[in-house]
């Protein structure tokens, strides 16, 4: 939900695309929420590669939670969320960091990632189910994938893909990772993830007025301990927006059943 998160994996990916040699040409894959088939750089199997990947650079970075109590928690709810995103293609996998930090992401590959700190301020299954869907609905838009690819292919030259001196152009793109550490999601995809999160929580028995509550929670921590929140305020919608957002689909929810 914020960029914290997102930082590493997405330098990660950059080197990542230059050094597979499966990136010289497209694939297509459909994607569930637009309901179409899209041409694409990454097949399912490559984002579950890169998502493996990730996990390893984030384990060095963040302590995972060995509470078996609050893992079974986040896998039983975060399953039965999954199934109604339409990625049968890949396999979720929940995981919970131990930090203080207000957090949640998901990686390529289905990896999706709770913070200690977000957890303390769920209250209920609903709230959880909500914010675990807009993780879900990250990896179901294929959201990663398509600023990854955006990003990378119109900065990188062909060259830096197709080069055969493969280690100096590496170096390159190591280089510019460092260049887009403040790479995040866009207002659009946030505001999406949040539609989605409700929808995949509804369709799960859960009630979307969950991602209401957590999202009027999320203010008030914003608001005491800023501290604890790091987003990139350009590109990040603010809670505000989100709340309103979020209040108008659940009243069309409403007037539609």
């Amino acid at each position: 939900m914020n960029n914290r998160g997102r930082i590493n994996w997405l330098g990660l990916l950059l080197v990542l695309f230059t050094m597979v040699p499966w990136l010289s040409g497209c694939t297509t894959v459909y994607n569930p929420v637009t309901g179409k088939s899209e041409s694409t750089l990454y097949s399912s199997q490559d984002e579950l590669s890169m998502g493996k990947a990730v996990d390893a650079q984030i384990k060095k970075e963040y302590k995972a939670s060995q509470d078996q109590a609050l893992l079974a928690r986040i896998k039983t709810i975060g399953d039965r969320v999954a199934v109604n995103a339409g990625r049968s293609d890949i396999p979720f996998t929940f995981q919970v960091l131990e930090t203080d930090q207000v957090n949640a992401f998901a990686g390529p590959g289905g990896y999706v990632y709770v913070t200690t700190g977000l957890l303390k301020l769920v209250g209920s299954d609903d709230e959880l189910a909500c914010v675990l869907g807009h993780e879900i609905g990250h990896v179901a838009a294929r959201h990663a994938v398509k600023q990854l690819q955006s990003q990378v292919f119109y900065s990188l030259s062909a060259s830096i893909i197709f080069s055969e001196e493969r280690y100096a152009e590496i170096e390159k793109a190591v280089n510019l990772a460092f260049n887009l550490r403040q790479l995040s999601y866009s207002r659009k995809d946030e505001l999406q993830a949040d539609e989605l999160g409700m929808q995949y929580g509804l369709k799960s028995g859960y009630k979307p007025e969950g991602m209401l509550s957590f999202l009027k929670k999320l203010a008030e921590i914003e608001k005491k301990q800023p501290r604890l929140i790091i987003v990139p305020l350009s590109t990040h919608p603010v809670t505000s927006v989100r709340i309103e957002n979020a209040t108008a689909w659940i009243e069309s929810k409403r007037r539609s059943a």
